[in-house]
């Protein structure tokens, strides 16, 4: 299933830690706080950086924070310097029924270290 892309403008620093910020909305608009919350990071290739699939977030709140550390943003061999957090949660909605999906890819990209 394809999802929303969001790029960020905001690059990570090489083996440096990242925070991603994801502000929750619902069909209408409105900030809403998901049931349930989860994302998987991967590379332009497509392969999961350090076994980060799946990854619950604890306390869906109406904003939540994903924290990467210094290996997450590490340039890897053989990819570009492209990141996505693939994020999928679901909600209930007063309109539509409950347990909604939303899928979003949060893109960014590495800067990478002078050598």
């Amino acid at each position: 299933m394809g999802a929303a892309i969001l790029k960020l403008g905001k690059k990570a620093v090489e083996n440096s830690a990242y925070t991603i910020n994801v502000l929750w909305y619902d069909e209408a608009g409105d900030s809403m706080t998901p049931t349930t919350a989860n994302w998987s990071l991967v590379d332009s290739n497509g392969s999961i950086v350090n076994s980060l699939s799946d990854v619950a977030v604890t306390t869906p709140a109406t904003s939540n924070n994903i924290v990467l550390n210094a290996t997450d943003t590490a340039v890897i061999s053989g990819s570009t310097l492209k990141r996505t957090a693939k994020i999928v949660a679901s909600y209930n909605s007063a309109t539509y029924g409950n347990n909604l999906l939303l899928y979003r890819d949060v893109e960014f990209e590495i800067d990478p270290l002078s050598a």
